[in-house]
């Protein structure tokens, strides 16, 4: 009897996972977890693919990362819809993590960071410091 065939994930599963794998190394001492669902307060379920909760200096963390494994550049309705999820469920920092051209070289993913706004009374968007 021969076995099933194995089935393999997506590559932008494996992207996903990758990014929750590397944000483990960097942040060892937060709870790091891949394609999470949160209940927004509106009620509607979000699937967040990286959720980083842990302690900053004085304030809980909740750090939200979008995934994206794309050959188009990200638009703004992607970072739209980003921003309503995050603050939905209460996240005090998104991310952005998008391939270019397809290809998950970290050298040249472009990281946007989104920032719910409270002290600035709107939303903050902006390239993360040192990326291109």
């Amino acid at each position: 009897m021969s076995e099933p065939p194995i089935k393999q994930d997506p590559f932008f599963r494996v992207y996903e996972r990758l990014v929750a794998v590397v944000q483990a190394k960097l942040s060892p001492v937060s709870d790091v977890r891949w394609n999470v669902w949160r209940r927004a307060a509106s009620g509607a379920r979000r699937n967040i693919d990286v959720l980083v909760e842990g302690k900053g200096d004085d304030a809980a963390l909740k750090v939200a990362i979008e995934v994206k494994y794309r050959e188009k550049k990200i638009g703004i309705k992607m970072v739209g819809d980003f921003y309503t999820a995050i603050t939905g469920i209460g996240a005090t920092k998104g991310i952005m993590v998008s391939s270019v051209d397809g290809h998950p070289d970290p050298q040249i993913c472009d990281p946007l960071v989104v920032t719910p706004g409270a002290s600035t009374g709107g939303r903050e968007v902006r390239p993360r410091e040192g990326w291109r």
